[in-house]
């Protein structure tokens, strides 16, 4: 992977590498292709890109009625793991916070995923609570947020 890293709005072209992420990344709870092609076109999907090659994707989902995103899902390819694309694909989520309106983010990860779940603390996610039995296996998942904060805001809008 090169060192120049751009986000940018995922295409149907990128979705093979979409789904290649996707299957190097989780094991039970994947997406397959159908769901992937109806979440590019329904949802803020996301990808970063070094060298026209995609090495990790994030989707957020909106509703008009709820006044938060939902991270529905991230995954970085594991060549390109530990060089803060992931961090790089969240700011672009709590930009998106601020463009859109929204209050925060919301998202669910596997109580036992302890290296996600300290990814998402470490970028200003909290825990706010708990699942029981929510994924197919039986797992628990915990709930966390990302609030966003007055100050933050004005400082993006001025940004933007």
């Amino acid at each position: 992977m090169g060192k120049e890293i751009r986000i940018v709005k995922a295409e149907k072209e990128d979705l093979h590498q979409i789904m290649e992420i996707e299957a190097l990344s989780f094991q039970e709870e994947k997406f397959n292709r159908r769901q992937f092609l109806y979440l590019l076109s329904h949802s803020l999907c996301y990808v970063a890109k070094s060298e026209n090659k995609v090495c990790a994707y994030v989707i957020l989902l909106q509703s008009v009625r709820i006044h938060q995103l939902r991270l529905y899902s991230i995954a970085v390819h594991p060549d390109a793991r530990k060089k803060n694309i992931g961090k790089l694909l969240l700011q672009k989520a709590f930009s998106l916070v601020v463009d859109l309106q929204k209050r925060g983010i919301y998202l669910e990860v596997k109580k036992s995923n302890k290296e996600a779940i300290s990814f998402y603390t470490k970028n200003g996610f909290t825990y706010s609570g708990e699942k029981k039995s929510y994924y197919p296996d039986g797992s628990d998942a915990w709930v966390m947020r990302y609030i966003k904060e007055k100050k933050n805001y004005v400082f993006l809008q001025k940004k933007i």
